[in-house]
């Protein structure tokens, strides 16, 4: 069975040199799920070291390697949300759920994650609210100092 390898959408056996499926067409991962471990290992390790760019780097290749692989979909998304890349965090979210559709804990991340980006949007309206109300207090100093100034001429 080492020789063979079974699509992911269709679970059709083909032969190991196959670059597509037989059946369905699909792309075929091209690395053993050995090797994929492995290299989301080490992009976990970088991840856990705050190293983004090289775990960044680890997920890219497994996935490219892997495309069908819900969990490196879902590592890149954690990646980039410590990088504050939210809107590329939730698109590899929503993947992982596409490939994973019973992986519940892909949806409960999603969720955490678009929570944290609705949370930003108050914190924008307190600093441009914060921004006129500046500006207001600067026009008021602005016009208070004229009339006091313009009082003590005759």
């Amino acid at each position: 069975m080492n020789d063979t390898i079974i699509c992911p959408y269709c679970e059709a056996v083909n032969s190991k040199d196959s670059k597509f499926c037989r059946v369905c067409g699909s792309r075929l991962p091209t690395a053993s799920q050995k090797e994929i471990a492995q290299i989301l290992l080490s992009a976990s390790l970088h991840l856990a070291n705050k190293r983004y760019d090289d775990a960044e780097r680890e997920c890219r290749l497994a996935i490219e390697n892997d495309p069908f692989n819900a969990d490196a979909h879902s590592l890149l998304g954690d990646i980039m949300e410590r990088k504050g890349d939210v809107k590329s965090a939730i698109e590899e979210y929503r993947e992982a759920i596409r490939l994973a559709p019973q992986e519940r804990f892909y949806r409960t991340r999603l969720d955490e994650i678009g929570k944290k980006k609705s949370h930003r949007v108050p914190s924008i309206r307190r600093y441009i609210l914060w921004l006129v109300s500046l500006s207001f207090l600067i026009f008021l100093a602005y016009r208070l100092f004229s009339l006091l100034i313009s009082q003590g001429q005759p």
